[in-house]
């Protein structure tokens, strides 16, 4: 199965896509890392800030009350308090405040108590008790009978300050509101001590304060005694006058009893189950304000922002990853050509149909036109060496043709020498015959020449004795010459028959060098 191919444009597109990806990954988790970071830092800053603010609220609030409280002390309505102030300790049951009479000093600090209550809507009370049991104040509700005011909390708390306001726990006012008391000794003109003076502050308006306060989506703050008494929670669980160790956030109580002003705490059932929290700690009233945020609020904006970044820079990588795809098709188109021109001639070279007189186009001063121009460059020379190539072939023809005539020169020489060497064998077989012949012949002479040699003894022997011997003898010498001079024919044949031998043999060898010059070409 052939393998998918993919263009480099595309290739470079997804590379540079990933690469645009991995970036934008490393760069997301590290926004995220810092932006994260920024969050919680913001949220501890702005809840900070907040809570200072609150506390700085806070401390103005007490020390406005603080100041009533020292200018109503001061007054000579107040100094001149004595044993004539109306005391509840020896009576028994409710007493209407507005049933008894009262002393013209008495009088004086009601009316006075009463201007102060009106130009202020914090003062639940406001009230003297006297070192004789007396008790003066703006209420005209009812008291308990057997009330005394020496033996109330804030009295003593008074007392200890020895002339400084002091502030009281949280605690139930007699006129029903949960109220914090800021309370004084007061002393007449002589210095004298003569009870102490209280205003009750309702916490209603801090309370509102806080619950006005925001620092995000569902974000709630709570204000805190140093005994861990909750004065005010405007989150949903309206806590307020609990202990913390007693609402079932043990996380809340550990974060409020630790030195760590930065936290988070999980509170169960809630309706997040994860806050963070921001700790301070006002220094006038040692009340600890605590503000609660989601952590999803927290970092609400890092999420969102988050996302939004993703889609950002997918849509970037995207459209980044497209222009390059583009751009790298147009750069690159030379190359395509430069592909399609050498796949053509290759494929024209091996159909023998190349046609290698076509040039590129070179427009571009840069590496592709580099490859442009050696491609020129290729096909030139290799367009010389098809030329080339083409040049031998026919040097090639031409030396086949001359070859091919040689040859046929060289078969017919062939030709001749062995009709040559056929005629030289016949000639040697007739010159054998010839030597055949004469070796006949001188067998015969031989023979001949015996009987001679015979006859002329018997001739020696005989020559007195007949002249018919001699005439034998010379026929026989006649025939002696006549066997000499056929045999002298006969070697001059063979001499004759051997020159002719060598002159086919010399002939024949030229022939033989001229073949193997020939081949040699």
């Amino acid at each position: 199965m052939e393998k998918k191919r993919i263009s480099l444009s595309t290739k470079l597109s997804i590379s540079t896509g990933i690469v645009i990806l991995a970036v934008v990954a490393l760069a997301i988790n590290l926004a995220a890392y810092f932006f994260s970071q920024y969050c919680l830092d913001n949220f501890y800053e702005s809840a900070g800030n907040a809570i200072t603010e609150f506390s700085d609220s806070i401390t103005m609030f007490i020390e406005s009350k603080e100041t009533e409280l020292n200018v109503f002390a001061e007054t000579d309505a107040v100094k001149a308090a004595d044993a004539s102030i109306h005391s509840f300790v020896n009576e028994k049951g409710d007493v209407q405040i507005l049933s008894y009479k009262k002393s013209a000093v008495e009088e004086e600090i009601r009316k006075l108590a009463k201007n102060f209550a009106r130009s202020d809507d914090d003062i639940a009370e406001i009230y003297i008790g006297t070192k004789w049991g007396g008790y003066a104040t703006n209420f005209d509700g009812s008291m308990s009978g057997g009330y005394d005011p020496r033996k109330r909390g804030w009295y003593d708390t008074a007392t200890s300050g020895m002339g400084k306001v002091k502030i009281t726990d949280a605690f139930a006012s007699t006129v029903g509101a949960t109220v914090i008391g800021i309370t004084r000794s007061v002393y007449d003109n002589k210095g004298d001590f003569i009870g102490n003076a209280s205003i009750e502050v309702s916490l209603d308006t801090l309370t509102n304060i806080l619950g006005n306060m925001k620092i995000g989506k569902d974000s709630f703050f709570m204000m805190i005694q140093r005994d861990g008494t909750i004065l005010a929670d405007t989150g949903i669980r309206n806590s307020n006058f609990q202990n913390v160790d007693s609402i079932d956030i043990p996380d809340l109580e550990n974060f409020f009893w630790g030195a760590d002003d930065n936290g988070e705490i999980t509170v169960p059932n809630g309706n997040y189950s994860t806050y963070l929290t921001k700790k301070i700690t006002n220094t006038k009233t040692g009340y600890k304000i605590i503000a609660f945020c989601p952590y999803d609020t927290v970092y609400e904006t890092f999420y969102r922002t988050l996302n939004t970044m993703l889609i950002v820079c997918v849509l970037v990588a995207l459209v980044i990853a497209t222009v390059t795809g583009i751009i790298t098709r147009k750069v690159i188109r030379p190359l395509k050509i430069i592909r399609n021109s050498i796949s053509e001639s290759a494929s024209q070279i091996a159909q023998g149909k190349a046609d290698l007189t076509g040039r590129i186009s070179v427009k571009t001063k840069n590496e592709i036109g580099d490859v442009a121009e050696s491609f020129n460059v290729y096909s030139e020379k290799l367009q010389d060496i098809i030329k080339s190539m083409k040049q031998a072939k026919t040097s090639l023809n031409e030396a086949g043709e001359k070859l091919e005539q040689s040859t046929s020169k060289t078969m017919s020489a062939i030709t001749q020498i062995s009709a040559s060497i056929e005629e030289v064998g016949k000639n040697l077989a007739t010159q054998n015959d010839g030597v055949t012949q004469t070796a006949d012949n001188v067998k015969r002479i031989l023979g001949s020449v015996a009987s001679l040699e015979q006859l002329v003894s018997s001739q020696a022997e005989a020559v007195q004795g007949a002249s018919t011997a001699v005439e034998e003898m010379i026929g026989n010498i006649s025939e002696v010459n006549r066997s000499v001079e056929k045999m002298a024919d006969s070697f001059g044949k063979l001499e004759s028959d051997a020159q002719s031998g060598a002159r086919t043999q010399e002939e024949l060898q030229f022939q033989i060098s001229e073949i193997d010059k020939q081949s040699q070409l």
